[in-house]
């Protein structure tokens, strides 16, 4: 009997931890500002391309980054591609997490595309050629943009929400098997 007693308060225990560890999660979900970021960013999928442009009528990619910030964010970052790499603080490519930058060079330039990394091997951007334009969403492993990709930029703090779904593996080595999506990163 006294045994019995035991057993059901440490799994009472077990239980109210459980249950606070998820209303805790919870919490830091819906205050995290780069699922505020992604999911912004995501509302503008389909966007036109239209060079310059920084709104839903057509935008570019820095464009697109800028508008997500400032209406996500409130931060105003920079203009053009090369400034907010500048702006951005530099990541290593094995401490990319979703809502981080990652910047292209696609015209023979130092810099010349950005985008948001969104997770896995997937990013969103505002592409100007290709089979497909405007804002989309497109892989890292994808021979184009494997090949362009340069680096990557923080404009918001870590988030430890991400810190199992980003592990020490290398950005061009990720996967939807070994980097899954935050399940609240809303693709649909």
């Amino acid at each position: 009997m006294r045994h019995s007693v035991v057993m059901i308060r440490f799994l009472c225990s077990s239980l109210i931890f459980l249950f606070i560890q998820s209303v805790a999660f919870t919490e830091a979900e819906a205050s995290s500002q780069r699922l505020r970021f992604i999911n912004h960013a995501i509302g503008y999928l389909n966007t036109p391309y239209r060079y310059t442009g920084t709104t839903a009528a057509g935008m570019d990619c820095s464009g697109f980054v800028y508008c997500t910030a400032h209406e996500s964010l409130a931060l105003q970052l920079p203009r053009s591609s090369p400034k907010i790499a500048s702006y951005a603080k530099k990541v290593k490519d094995t401490e990319v997490q979703p809502g981080d930058l990652l910047f292209f060079n696609t015209a023979g330039a130092n810099i010349s595309h950005v985008g948001i990394y969104l997770g896995a091997d997937l990013f969103i951007h505002a592409a100007s050629e290709g089979r497909r334009t405007g804002v989309i969403i497109s892989s890292l492993k994808e021979r184009y943009w494997h090949k362009a990709y340069r680096s990557a930029g923080r404009i918001t703090e870590p988030e430890d929400i991400f810190s199992g779904s980003t592990p020490l593996t290398p950005l061009l080595d990720r996967t939807p098997e070994n980097t899954p999506l935050h399940s609240n990163i809303l693709l649909e």
